[in-house]
């Protein structure tokens, strides 16, 4: 295992120091591992342990909220050499990607797949695709490593019809904070109620007392996942990585099929949110996919993007002057029905014509295209003002709260736009089928920095108060407003002491992936 010390990183090395958003920096990194197997990660987290020092998790650095950062300093663990499977498959066979020129260890069983945490997904999803596979979930960032997908309980734009990571885990192997190390299976560990036993490979028993809140009825990623008689693997995916770290896991796999997408132009904001109402309508369904694959129909994916989103993606799309917001439906390239249906639809609700709408092949610079844009708007006002961060929405609210959501993101933009006396202040956009949009405001100084974090305070608040979630897929991480973690904004602060308790049962000393969800608690 190489393992580089404090006073010989390098400026390649820093690069651990922050994330995409770089709501915080790292500081005091004592040393920078690179684990090659589970052997050598077990043996960082048991000394780290032992001694007390910090120790913070890092995969593909996608993440917006700050969870990979090193903030309490310590050591940095990556997980670019984590490539094996080892525990959950018997037989395994080894893939060398071309793209990455990393080779995988890795093994495929009927309809699953057993992949190492390691594994970069745009990897995974060209191996996938030469087998005719495909694991639906399709966060934004296929830079990302496969454990850091399970890590956060990734979603993106086909959560809509297919749903988040967590619904294709099936096993999980995990070393915990103190080195021990355990497997799971679905179905094997579950509550009674809100208490949860299991025993890891050492022999060694854990009891844990499981949160009390209740979470929202919504699309959400904000804390512990927590229910009665649950299933004690869900607790794992989407925990932020304060439990453990997950080295392998076996996933479910569906046949793949081609899709195609077109984005839909409207010249209202009314037109376009009433054409949605009726086209979420025309999802795919799940259970039916994994049983008719091949004559499944229906939308997979309708995503939303206002006038400020497609001002900052002007140069790769060619954008009507009418233009109020877009959204961009997808569904299989063979179902002409469901693309009948979408066309009369929009000829319904927008009267600009069907001509200027953008297909497929464009589509993929334009969506990567608009947060890119917020990230060098935010980078560069960072260089002038080192405090300013991004500082967008991650709420998902039910449906009934949609409108009057929508109605207070614009109140805040109009808000901010006043504050700012200029003209590109705010984008929104994201998984409309969700009911989940990401409001970005667009700081360039401390005062404007402020002013948005107050804003986005604000809605956070209302976001709880209409049953809605304040964090539906990016988590929380080391995010806070005014001080106050997002977790406690969600449920209250006795949250915070009850994710407290469940972690200090596993990790005594509250070193694995120090301040992601609790705070400085």
């Amino acid at each position: 295992m190489q393992i580089i010390i404090g006073s010989d990183l390098t400026d390649k090395d820093l690069l651990y120091s922050t994330d995409e958003a770089r709501i915080v920096t790292a500081k005091g990194v004592e040393a920078l591992a690179y684990p090659e197997d589970e052997k050598d990660l077990s043996q960082l987290l048991q000394d780290a342990n032992s001694s007390g020092i910090p120790i913070t998790i890092i995969g593909g650095k996608t993440g917006i909220n700050g969870s990979c950062v090193a903030r309490h300093g310590g050591i940095v663990a990556r997980m670019d050499k984590m490539t094996t499977v080892s525990r959950l498959a018997v037989e395994t066979e080894t893939v060398f990607s071309e793209s990455t020129r990393r080779n995988y260890d890795l093994a495929f069983l009927e309809k699953q797949g057993v992949f190492p945490a390691g594994m970069i997904m745009s990897d995974l999803d060209t191996i996938l695709a030469a087998k005719n596979l495909w694991l639906p979930p399709d966060g934004t960032a296929r830079d990302s490593m496969f454990g850091g997908n399970i890590a956060t309980n990734v979603s993106g734009a086909r959560s809509f019809a297919f749903g988040p990571m967590r619904d294709y885990i099936q096993a999980l192997r995990v070393v915990l904070p103190d080195g021990d190390r355990v497997t799971m299976r679905r179905g094997e560990i579950e509550a009674l109620g809100r208490r949860i036993e299991f025993e890891t490979d050492s022999g060694q028993k854990h009891k844990l007392v499981l949160p009390s809140y209740t979470m929202p009825n919504t699309k959400h990623a904000a804390g512990l996942f927590v229910q009665d008689n649950m299933d004690l693997i869900d607790m794992f995916i989407g925990s932020e990585g304060i439990l453990g770290v997950i080295t392998e896991a076996t996933v479910n796999l569906v046949p793949a099929r081609e899709s195609y997408k077109i984005l839909y132009f409207f010249d209202s904001l009314e037109g376009g949110l009433n054409f949605a109402d009726q086209a979420r309508s025309l999802k795919v369904d799940k259970r039916q996919y994994s049983l008719e694959p091949d004559s499944t129909k229906g939308l997979v994916s309708l995503e939303f993007y206002d006038s400020g989103a497609l001002s900052l993606a002007s140069g790769k799309v060619q954008v009507p002057s009418s233009a109020v917001c877009a959204i961009q439906t997808e569904f299989f390239c063979d179902d002409m029905e469901t693309m009948e249906e979408i066309s009369l639809l929009y000829e319904e609700h927008s009267q600009i014509s069907d001509d200027t709408t953008v297909v497929d092949d464009a589509l993929i610079a334009f969506r990567h295209s608009v947060p890119a844009a917020v990230n060098e708007i935010i980078g560069q006002a960072k260089r002038r003002y080192p405090l300013i961060h991004k500082v967008g929405t991650d709420f998902a609210v039910p449906a009934g709260s949609f409108r009057e959501m929508i109605r207070l993101y614009l109140a805040s933009q109009e808000i901010f736009q006043e504050c700012c006396r200029r003209d590109q202040v705010f984008a929104m956009w994201g998984h409309l089928g969700d009911y989940h949009l990401h409001a970005n405001f667009l700081p360039t100084n401390g005062k404007e920095h402020e002013y948005a974090l107050g804003l986005f305070g604000d809605l956070a608040r209302k976001a709880v108060e209409l049953e809605g979630s304040i964090s539906a897929e990016h988590g929380v991480g080391k995010k806070n407003i005014f001080g106050i973690p997002l977790i406690a904004m969600q449920y209250g602060l006795h949250a915070l002491f009850e994710i407290k308790f469940v972690k200090s049962v596993l990790d005594p000393k509250l070193v694995l992936n120090k301040g992601n969800m609790i705070g400085y608690m």
